[in-house]
């Protein structure tokens, strides 16, 4: 009698578990049904990529043959030398197309690196007060701009070697001469008025600075999640961005901008996305966020983006890991990107 009442129990139970497995798969089905409902009404409307990416080279502190902990600013000569600003280690690289380093500037802390017409080395550090030029061997050649710029982060150049810094909280972007003597500044100031989303001209925090080959402005304006294009005279021309997932959108801000030598335009931003766009803001291609997912990159984030005269794109990752020892990870990598054939 005793069997038979357990036996009945346990028919009833497993039944049970049977129908709250049932109840559970239906929740799941429709909560996935919810999700790509959503993601499709998101989709409608979204710009297509026309091209396609994937990654065909990784450089490390190991590969090129010097500490690269930290590194921040990166920018491409016209033989295809790479030049990145190694924050952790103080040091401006100088990279072959190999991938071997050939030169070390020691430095404090830099942040951005940049290059003039005659191979001037151009470098904005962590405490954005001055900016320092080095030879194209890496001897210092003059500093300038104290009390001129403040809290900088980025730096480009142009075809006249005008330098132009992004950062600061008056006016976001500051043009001088090669030797620092102030020309003009772009974009409105900063006010309490300025929301994220903010309107043409309105940088809310200037992340990067990019010039193209006549000698336009695009600035990573962070806090509103836009880019900005300014003729060199300061004329704002277009703006695009906004908050968001879909493609053209930063859902957490534009922080690295970089030019190819078409003049289109790669926006990196803090979801681990780069995104290309047509001089005017047309969107062209997305891709790297794959890497970040990675459960080998997943600790990393993007800290700058440079395109070389063949259109391969060189994203710079860093990473602050802690580890239970309390030791932390401050190392950094290179990732290579190019065009699919055919794509």
């Amino acid at each position: 009698m005793i069997r038979l009442i357990v036996s009945i129990f346990m028919i009833f139970f497993l039944l049970g578990c049977s129908e709250e497995v049932k109840e559970s798969k239906s929740k799941e089905k429709g909560s996935e049904e919810k999700t790509n409902l959503f993601d499709t009404l998101l989709k409608i409307g979204e710009p297509s990529p026309s091209e396609e990416y994937e990654c065909v080279g990784e450089w490390n502190g190991d590969t090129i043959g010097v500490d690269i902990s930290v590194p921040k600013g990166i920018t491409i000569d016209k033989s295809g030398f790479i030049y990145f600003a190694a924050t952790g280690s103080g040091s401006i690289i100088k990279v072959s197309p190999e991938g071997k380093a050939v030169m070390k500037i020691d430095c404090y802390a830099p942040r951005d690196v940049a290059l003039d017409s005659k191979g001037n080395i151009y470098v904005v550090d962590m405490t954005g007060e001055e900016i320092f030029v080095y030879t194209p061997n890496g001897e210092l050649l003059k500093k300038w701009g104290k009390g001129k710029v403040d809290l900088l982060n980025g730096i480009a150049i142009d075809s006249k070697d005008n330098v132009y810094v992004a950062g600061g909280w008056t006016y976001e972007v500051t043009k001088f001469t090669f030797d620092g003597e102030f020309i003009s500044y772009i974009g409105k100031p900063r006010s309490p008025s300025i929301r994220p989303g903010g309107g043409p001209s309105e940088i809310f925090h200037a992340e990067d600075i990019a010039v193209d080959s006549k000698d336009n402005i695009y600035v990573a304006s962070w806090l509103n999640q836009t880019v900005q294009k300014f003729s060199s005279n300061g004329e704002f021309l277009t703006m695009w961005g906004g908050r968001g997932h879909a493609n053209g959108k930063f859902e957490k801000g534009p922080i690295a901008i970089a030019v190819d030598s078409e003049d289109n335009v790669y926006v990196a931003d803090f979801e681990g996305d780069i995104q290309k766009f047509s001089s005017n803001g047309r969107f062209i291609a997305r891709f790297g966020r794959e890497y970040s997912k990675l459960k080998k990159y997943n600790d990393w984030y993007i800290t700058d983006v440079a395109v070389d005269k063949k259109g391969n794109v060189y994203v710079v990752y860093s990473t602050m890991r802690k580890y239970g020892n309390g030791k932390r990870d401050f190392s950094g990598i290179i990732l290579i990107f190019r065009k699919r054939s055919g794509k």
